[in-house]
């Protein structure tokens, strides 16, 4: 019995020598080639580098988006193409017609477009419109219901051209978006808009608004409600 407990105490003694003498392994430099130690980089106990701010290689993706994904939004943004958004974008039209047989809008009028919330509105060139529409993946429907009662003498054409818009606008079957450019698809042709932030559309509507100012409607302005 006295011989057991001897062994007994040796073998604690033993473990809680072993216990002691176990360290964790330290957290050395990395060196290159050369044996120089590598500035802001250190190796931990797993072999994995890390950054002077403790972050590992494999993390350096921020938010989801790797470094290459940041970088290619960053070229996007200086040379401006970014993809705008249906809603919440101010749009200008800047042809309409059938494939092949586009036309710009005619000089100095201005037909805009705007989407929010689960309304549309813009100006036809004459006459402001407003009504609703809705979306379902690239799918695209629009009412317009309402619309001011004006008639415009000048330019020549107007009248028949925002006539021509409306009833586009009114049959839009779908739309898709390529950088700040919308495409509103009809049945018998496109209306093709850009975002009215651009220099460009921003120099056509100065020159559509002063156009306004020096040739005004002929009649008053009336609102109106039509329906079908």
């Amino acid at each position: 019995m006295h011989r057991f407990f001897k062994q007994l105490i040796w073998l604690l003694v033993c473990l809680l020598t072993v216990a002691c003498t176990m360290q964790p392994m330290p957290v050395t430099n990395a060196y290159d080639e050369d044996g120089n130690p590598v500035d802001g980089e250190i190796v931990t106990s797993d072999g994995a580098e890390q950054t002077d701010e403790g972050s590992s290689e494999e993390d350096s993706s921020e938010g989801g988006i790797s470094e290459e994904g940041r970088n290619e939004n960053r070229n996007n943004e200086e040379s401006g193409q970014m993809t705008a958004t249906l809603e919440g974008t101010p749009w200008q039209l800047v042809s309409m017609g059938a494939e092949g047989n586009m036309v710009p809008p005619i000089a100095e009028t201005m037909i805009t477009l705007a989407f929010e919330g689960s309304t549309v509105e813009g100006d036809g060139g004459c006459n402001s419109y407003f009504g609703s529409y809705t979306v379902d993946g690239s799918s695209l429907s629009i009412e317009l219901p309402a619309s001011t009662l004006m008639f415009c003498e000048s330019p020549a054409g107007v009248m028949e051209q925002e006539e021509a818009y409306i009833l586009a606008l009114n049959g839009a079957t779908s739309f898709e978006i390529e950088g700040n450019e919308l495409r509103i698809l009809y049945q018998d042709g496109v209306l093709i808009y850009q975002s009215s932030e651009s220099t460009a559309v921003n120099a056509n509507l100065d020159a559509a608004a002063e156009s306004r100012i020096s040739s005004p409607a002929s009649a008053t302005y009336v609102p109106f409600i039509t329906s079908g």
